[in-house]
Formats: structure tokens, C-alpha cells, sequence
């Protein structure tokens, strides 16, 4: 009886393992299976235009991109104001803005008196603000159906603004009264900042970001005047006082951060 128990037992445990190493072959071979092996995500093609999305199958040119989310919005190509109109890259999240955030915070810790009040004032516009990566091209279809060279394929997530032109500029940073400011013919930075109440002896330039993200430095002293032109939307910066600590990383860079910030930013 005891030698039948044996080879019964052993008869068992022979099948047991052969199903063991029969499952485990099988769940090997899923595993490696072409079927089984985690594919790459294909990358979308998409424009995003007042929270409508188009999609496609391979990357659409810029002009075609255009035309398509005007037709989907409904909206007449001469009520644009294409020199605000903007094309941002939203198939990764953008860091620029918790950075020039971090920035302007750390001078409104760092800072005293005025300068304090002012940076403070800053961040509290800047938040108001949408920041996204902005692509630094024309989205006038005059321009981009007759010049391949500005007409480029759109891979990824994409999203496009067209905005109605605007009647106000904006005039921030080092002035005692930012803000909103009616656009004007012919006037220029110095003027600006004129009605904003800034204190410009001994600064020969201010900041301009034309509406199309452009930045450009503009003459606003009386020994390098020259007018330079503002496009309704655009925005006049004054640097503020930076102050720098070793705690503080970026603070050196906190006006450039603002305007790359700006430039960057959604038309409102």
C-alpha cells in the first residue's frame, strides 16, 4: 500500500509541474507576443479654437488649420485682428509660466517699500493672464498661402486664437498707475507711460510687446527719442528693481521672465 501511495503521489506531482511549466510557457509567450507588447500612442493631430477641437489624420498646414477653425467658429476672416491672432503649442504643458510666477513672487518677498507695492501689483495682473507656448508666426492667410516657407505642418495639439481687434494698451511694471490705457495714434512709449504716472528720469528705454508676441526695446528719453510704433494690444513694461539672493534663483532674470511671460500670454 505504501509503495502505491508513492508512485501515486509521485505520478501527481510530475503532472503538476509539467501543467506548471506548461502555464508558465504560455503566460511567457503573451507577454512577448507582438499583440501583448505595449504599443507607442500615436501623436494626435488637433487644433483646439474657442473649446471646439478638429482633428487629422496627418499634420495640416498652418493655412488650412485657419481656414478650417474659422469655418468651424463661424467666424468672418476680416473681423479678425491678425495681428493678435496666435498659434500655441498645448501638446505639452508650458513651464514659462509657473517660472516668471516664481520670479515675480520671489521679488515681492525680497523687495521693500515701492518696489514691494509694485511687484506685488505685477503678479496680481499677471494672473489674470493665460499663458501658452506660443508659436512665432503670422497666421494671416495672405500671408501664409502664398509663402510656403511661413505656411509650416502642425504636429501635435494646437490651439488658435482670433481675437477682435482691441482699443486699449496696456502699460505695466515700474509706473505708479498700470493698467488699461485707450490706444492712440502715433503715440508712443514715453507717452504711455506719461499717463501711468512713471517716473522715467534717467531711463533711456522701456519694453514693448507688440501684440503678435514680438518684444522690442523703445527710446522713451528726450536725447534718444524716436517714434516707434504700438499696436493696439500691445504692452509697455518698465523693468522694476530686482534685488537677487542665492535663496532666490531666477530673480536676476525676473524682468525678462515677465516679458517672455507677456509675450506668451492669450489676448484677453
Amino acid at each position: 500500500m505504501t509503495l502505491d501511495f508513492f508512485k501515486t503521489s509521485s505520478h501527481s506531482i510530475r503532472r503538476c509541474f509539467f501543467n506548471l511549466v506548461l502555464l508558465l510557457s504560455m503566460a511567457v509567450g503573451l507577454i512577448l507576443s507582438p499583440q501583448a507588447i505595449a504599443q507607442p500612442v500615436p501623436l494626435q493631430h488637433q487644433i483646439t479654437v474657442d473649446d471646439q477641437t478638429i482633428d487629422y489624420d496627418t499634420p495640416p498646414r498652418l493655412s488650412d488649420a485657419v481656414i478650417d477653425a474659422l469655418k468651424r467658429t463661424q467666424t468672418n476672416i476680416a473681423d479678425v485682428y491678425w495681428p493678435g491672432a496666435g498659434l500655441y503649442d498645448i501638446t505639452l504643458p508650458s513651464r514659462l509660466a509657473l517660472t516668471a510666477m516664481a520670479a515675480a513672487e520671489n521679488q515681492v518677498i525680497i523687495q521693500t517699500g515701492e518696489p514691494q507695492q509694485r511687484w506685488r501689483q505685477l503678479v496680481r495682473t499677471l494672473k489674470t493672464f493665460t499663458v501658452e507656448r506660443r508659436a512665432k508666426v503670422s497666421l494671416d492667410p495672405d500671408l501664409t498661402r502664398v509663402d510656403i516657407s511661413k505656411n509650416p505642418r502642425l504636429d501635435g495639439q494646437w490651439r488658435l486664437v482670433f481675437p477682435q481687434r482691441p482699443d486699449h494698451v496696456w502699460v505695466l511694471g515700474n509706473v505708479a498707475a498700470p493698467g488699461q490705457y485707450p490706444w492712440r495714434v502715433r503715440q508712443g512709449a514715453a507717452d504711455y507711460l506719461d499717463h501711468a504716472n512713471a517716473n522715467t528720469l534717467g531711463k533711456s528705454y522701456a519694453w514693448v510687446v507688440q501684440p503678435d508676441g514680438a518684444i522690442e526695446k523703445h527710446a522713451i528719453a528726450y536725447w534718444n527719442a524716436s517714434h516707434q510704433d504700438i499696436a493696439p494690444g500691445a504692452v509697455v513694461y518698465l523693468p522694476l528693481p530686482v534685488k537677487g539672493l542665492a535663496s532666490y534663483p531666477d530673480t536676476v532674470d525676473a524682468n525678462q521672465l515677465v516679458l517672455d511671460y507677456l509675450s506668451n500670454r492669450l489676448p484677453e
